[in-house]
């Protein structure tokens, strides 16, 4: 998860024009992301099997909270747990 984090970072330089958000892309270690509220969109069904067993270590460790949020596909909300 966190080499997918950091490709992303990567290829967002391409899009970003902004000199200083460049500048902070450069210096900032974005992954895992600094705390607060963050959204990760998954487009397939998944089980806590098939994440990687670092996936949760790093989350719980930094006192990050991982809320799974589950829809319909139409945006209605099914159910969360955290």
């Amino acid at each position: 998860m966190l080499e997918k984090c950091n490709e992303a970072v990567k290829g967002a330089h391409k899009y970003i024009k902004d000199s200083k958000a460049q500048d902070f892309l450069r210096q900032n270690k974005l992954c895992p992301p600094p705390k607060g509220h963050w959204t990760m969109t998954f487009s397939k069904v998944f089980s806590s099997e098939d994440l990687p067993k670092s996936f949760f270590g790093p989350l719980q460790s930094n006192e990050y909270w991982l809320t799974f949020s589950f829809t319909d596909g139409r945006d209605k909300k099914l159910g969360c747990a955290r």
